[in-house]
C-alpha cells in the first residue's frame, strides 16, 4: 500500500504512531494494531452499532478484508492531549475512494492506547 503524507509528520514521534496505525488499520495487520486497543476498546463506525471489545473490534475489521487499500492520504494528524485526530482518502483496489476522519480517545494523554474510536467514513462519487 502506499502512502502519502501532506506533510513531513516525522518529526512528532505520537504522530508517527497514529500514521502507522491508521496505515495498519487500512491494510489489516491486526496484530501489529492489538497492542494499542484497550481490552474494552469501543469502535463507533458512524452509522452502524457501535463494536466492544478488543476481539469484537478485531473481527470486525478482520471481516473488511477483502478490499485492501492500494493508496493511504494522510491530510492531518490532530493531537490534543487525549485525543488524536487522522483525517485522510483510501483509495481501494476495486477502485472504490473513502474518506475518513478517525477520532481516537486515549486512556491517558501520555499513552498510545486507544479506548474509543470514532470514525466518520464517506464514499467518494466517481469523478
Amino acid at each position: 500500500m502506499k502512502i502519502i503524507l501532506s506533510r513531513d509528520f516525522t518529526s512528532d514521534a505520537r504522530k508517527s504512531h497514529f500514521i502507522d496505525m491508521t496505515s495498519w488499520f487500512a491494510s489489516y495487520q491486526l496484530d501489529k494494531i492489538e497492542p494499542f486497543l484497550h481490552e474494552e476498546v469501543e469502535w463507533s463506525l458512524v452509522g452502524d452499532q457501535p463494536i466492544s471489545g478488543r476481539a469484537a473490534f478485531l473481527k470486525a475489521l478482520s471481516k473488511m478484508q477483502e478490499t485492501k487499500a492500494k493508496e493511504l492520504y494522510i491530510n492531518q494528524v490532530l493531537i490534543d492531549g487525549s485525543h488524536v485526530v487522522i483525517s485522510g482518502e483510501m483509495s481501494m483496489d476495486d477502485n472504490s475512494k473513502y474518506s475518513f476522519i478517525d477520532i481516537h480517545t486515549l486512556i491517558s494523554h501520555q499513552s498510545n492506547i486507544t479506548a474509543h474510536i470514532l470514525s466518520y467514513v464517506i464514499l467518494l462519487a466517481d469523478k
